[in-house]
């Protein structure tokens, strides 16, 4: 019998929003179209209903086992209207992806900060920044050595 793994994932497409981003004063002084695209991983769930080679057929149909995408769209939300202006994509791609991976039950998040319409003189549609964070245990080296508490408290990450 082999050891089976089932995937969970949210995926929030194509939100788009007003945006004061970019290198320039001028640039960051009138809003732009952006556009955002959040892959959330979740983590594993023990529960639920599963095949016999452990694979999860069927997750339970419970909120508290998963993540309210409506927290990830505010997230989003906060980071840009809120949160302080920044220059480039990448920063901002990489803010929500911080705020996602503490979320409960987030395993890693990939977030895309699209500019939907460059101020370039180049023909292009859009540029992108893609950021890919997972959640990682504090001193992963000693946790090998030791075991350690699995409370949510050590799945935490640093946000120095």
């Amino acid at each position: 019998m082999c050891e089976g793994h089932t995937t969970r994932q949210i995926e929030i497409n194509n939100l788009q929003m007003m945006v004061n981003i970019g290198v320039g004063e001028q640039e960051r002084s009138s809003a732009q179209p952006i556009r955002f695209d959040v892959i959330l991983t979740l983590a594993d769930i023990g529960d639920g209903v599963r095949d016999i080679d452990g694979n999860l057929t069927r997750p339970l149909d419970d909120l508290a086992e998963s993540v309210d995408y409506v927290s990830v769209l505010e997230i989003v939300d906060g980071l840009v209207r809120i949160g302080p202006r920044r220059k480039l994509l990448e920063t901002l791609a990489n803010d929500i992806a911080l705020r996602c991976v503490g979320l409960e039950k987030v395993k890693s998040a990939e977030v895309v900060v699209t500019k939907l319409m460059p101020p370039v003189t180049f023909e292009l549609q859009s540029v992108s920044a893609r950021i890919k964070l997972a959640k990682s245990l504090e001193n992963k080296s000693s946790q090998d050595e030791s075991p350690q508490d699995e409370s949510p408290e050590n799945d935490r990450i640093d946000e120095r």
